[in-house]
């Protein structure tokens, strides 16, 4: 609204708590939280409206990567509720798929040494980017995986590392980089 100036007034907002999580958190169409809480992905139910969780969280997968000291954990949830998650950082890691109910469907990959904290799922799921260490350089290059098809596309080949994909829309990504 306008004060009598013309001028914009500042909205105020009211914040409230949903769900405490010590993790990074994505949201899963169309009412779950989906977070790491000690080594294990966990989802839980919301009621935005009510401002409170109906029902207590569950486990998804377990173990899965987390960064104790930047409180980020391992996984990519789309909005229809595929996961991809990461154990673990070890050398010829697989990148693996899990159902709703946390139970594994697939692989999604070869065996690599991957970027745990790289992966995204494309808004339909039929696509995953992560990036994968270079052997001999200790660099990252972005790849780009067809879960459909399953196929493995490299994307980008530079000398510095790229890291952390985000797809603008269906032909456009960004990404860090040296």
């Amino acid at each position: 609204s306008d004060d009598t100036r013309g001028n914009a007034r500042p909205v105020q907002l009211d914040p409230r708590t949903l769900l405490s999580a010590s993790s990074n958190a994505q949201w899963v169409e169309p009412d779950v939280v989906v977070f790491v809480r000690e080594g294990v992905l966990m989802a839980q139910r919301v009621d935005v409206e009510a401002v409170r969780p109906p029902a207590e969280p569950f486990p998804i997968a377990a173990p899965v990567g987390y960064f104790f000291n930047s409180s980020l954990g391992m996984f990519s949830a789309s909005v229809t509720g595929s996961v991809a998650y990461h154990a673990g950082r070890t050398i010829g890691a697989q990148l693996m798929r899990a159902d709703r109910n946390g139970k594994e469907v697939g692989t999604i990959s070869s065996p690599s040494d991957w970027d745990q904290t790289s992966a995204r799922l494309k808004r339909d799921d039929s696509v995953l980017l992560a990036a994968r260490r270079r052997a001999g350089l200790g660099t990252h290059d972005i790849w780009r995986m067809d879960l459909v098809r399953a196929t493995e596309q490299q994307l980008t080949s530079n000398r510095g590392s790229e890291v952390s994909p985000l797809y603008i829309d269906d032909r456009t990504i960004v990404f860090a980089g040296d």
